[in-house]
């Protein structure tokens, strides 16, 4: 049998999983003694211990769910914070965008230790005679991405990450690039979309088994619209 890539590990890193597998006599045995043990050990697995494919049993046995990663040599935990703070924003689709961000670790023990709360704010900008226009996600110290809704179409997002104290005072942390929004068909043929052949080809199909529209203010309105029309005659 072929195990998943032992071949290519370093001296250091077989004698270090020989050390924790108690192979007698480890720190003199040779790189091929080494290879042939840690096979042989593999090997003897039983499957009905594990299901999964000889690949997986052997990353499995090299590091249980309950051990420490850090024994491995060369192997550490990924740090909690980076020593910057930064958010970015990228597009998912035409209507959602992911957004994610990191404090520095000097920052995030401030923040922590205050009354502050963290605060998302997804920004328009001003297009032609569109003002600009914005709402606000209260976000917790531990929360580390969010997907957000681009609600206005034809419109460039960015986003800021704010630390609001009690009193209600801003402080802007970091800004995020900028995305945009393209207008939809939706957007400029809502009147068409009122049609029912139209909205039985287009609308029905977004609508849940409940009879809720997903979630898309673009898709809600349109729904909502088409409704008042029918109740209205």
């Amino acid at each position: 049998m072929v195990l998943i890539n032992i071949e290519t590990l370093t001296d250091s890193e077989l004698k270090s999983i020989a050390c924790q597998e108690d192979i007698e006599d480890w720190e003199s045995l040779s790189r091929e003694e080494l290879i042939e043990e840690l096979e042989s050990i593999y090997e003897d697995v039983e499957d009905a211990d594990f299901s999964g494919t000889l690949q997986q049993k052997y990353v499995s046995s090299l590091a249980p769910v309950n051990s420490g990663f850090s024994q491995l040599p060369g192997v550490e935990e990924i740090p909690k914070h980076y020593n910057k703070t930064y958010i970015h924003l990228t597009q998912k689709d035409a209507v959602w965008a992911y957004v994610f961000w990191n404090l520095s670790e000097n920052l995030y023990k401030e923040v922590e230790a205050s009354d502050s709360k963290l605060v998302l704010r997804i920004i328009a900008v001003p297009a032609g005679k569109l003002p600009r226009k914005s709402y606000d996600v209260e976000i917790t110290i531990h929360d580390k991405c969010w997907t957000i809704e681009l609600p206005w179409p034809g419109r460039s997002y960015f986003i800021k990450l704010l630390l609001v104290d009690n009193q209600g005072n801003e402080t802007t942390l970091c800004s995020s690039n900028m995305v945009e929004r393209t207008r939809s068909w939706l957007s400029d043929h809502k009147d068409a979309i009122l049609d029912p052949d139209v909205y039985e080809v287009l609308v029905k199909p977004l609508i849940s088994k409940e009879g809720a529209p997903v979630n898309c203010s673009e898709v809600n309105s349109i729904v909502y619209s088409f409704e008042k029309k029918e109740n209205a005659i």
